[in-house]
Order: structure tokens, then C-alpha cells, then sequence
């Protein structure tokens, strides 16, 4: 991955808008959000103790197999947000992003992929991760991909 200067940001409006939006607390205020999942809706106690709680090794990298898959599907026209020290990074190959994607699977909302499509996907808890989209378009483009994997996109 390649790191993005501020001078180049400067013909990337969306990543401007969304890291500010981000840092300052409002992304809610400026983006639609919808989460996708593994499941194809939310689940109950019961099935989230029977689908995650009581879920085996295999279960899991499964789970974790289709949501990786996603991220390095749409990584090639997306930047990495390090949310450390809150630069952009351009993705240059999808090995990078899978040796990136590995330490956050379920531990983390530290892996942020933003692209100028107009959306941005987030790491999330239980097999779910958080999209930030600005339009129809950028979430047709990322449902799109979701469900070409096996994967779900949830709303509230």
C-alpha cells in the first residue's frame, strides 16, 4: 500500500469528506448506513448464541472466509483508512489487503476501506461490518459484490 498525500487528496473528495466526517463524530449526519453480514437478518438470542456463541473453528473461518473475500473484492479501487494516524493509503494489490485484513477479523473496527465511489467499509463485531454510503449507487456497487460472495446487507 502506498501512502496518499494531502495534495493528492485534494482530487478525492469523498475520502476528504468521509475521514472529517469520520474523526469528527458526524458520518451519520453526512452518510446512509447499512451493515453486511454473514446472516441474512438479524438474529434473535437464541440464534446468536446458536450461530456465533456456540460456533467451532470451521464455523468461524467460514464466516471470516466470505467477508474477507468481500473486502479484497472491492479492495482495487478502494484506499486503506488507518484510523492510528488517520492517513489513506492506496491499495496497490490484494495481497496487502489480505495481510491487512488478518489481525482485525472480529476483534476490531480498525480496518476501514473508503473509496471514492462514494462509500466505505468497516470491520465490524459477530460477522457484521458497518457501511457508510452516500448513494444508491455506491451501495448497489457493494450489495452487488455481497451477494455474489454469500453475504447479506442489513438495515435497521
Amino acid at each position: 500500500m502506498v501512502f496518499v498525500s494531502q495534495e493528492d487528496l485534494k482530487d478525492l473528495p469523498f475520502l476528504m469528506s468521509f475521514r472529517h466526517a469520520l474523526l469528527e463524530g458526524t458520518s451519520d449526519n453526512f452518510f446512509k448506513k447499512a451493515y453486511v453480514c454473514v446472516f441474512d437478518h438479524w438474529l434473535s438470542r437464541t440464534e446468536y448464541s446458536e450461530y456465533i456463541g456456540l460456533a467451532n473453528s470451521d464455523r468461524i473461518s467460514f464466516y471470516n472466509s466470505l467477508r474477507s473475500q468481500l473486502f479484497v473484492s472491492i479492495s482495487a479501487e478502494c484506499f486503506l483508512l488507518n484510523l492510528d494516524d488517520c492517513q489513506y493509503y492506496r491499495v496497490t494489490d490484494t495481497q496487502s489487503v489480505k495481510a491487512s485484513l488478518a489481525p482485525h477479523l472480529n476483534d476490531s473496527e480498525g480496518f476501514l476501506l473508503v473509496s471514492e465511489r462514494g462509500f466505505a467499509l468497516q470491520f465490524g463485531y459477530d460477522y457484521t461490518d458497518l457501511l457508510h454510503f452516500s448513494n444508491s449507487s455506491s451501495l448497489k456497487f457493494v450489495q452487488t459484490h455481497a451477494n455474489e460472495i454469500g453475504l447479506h446487507v442489513l438495515f435497521n
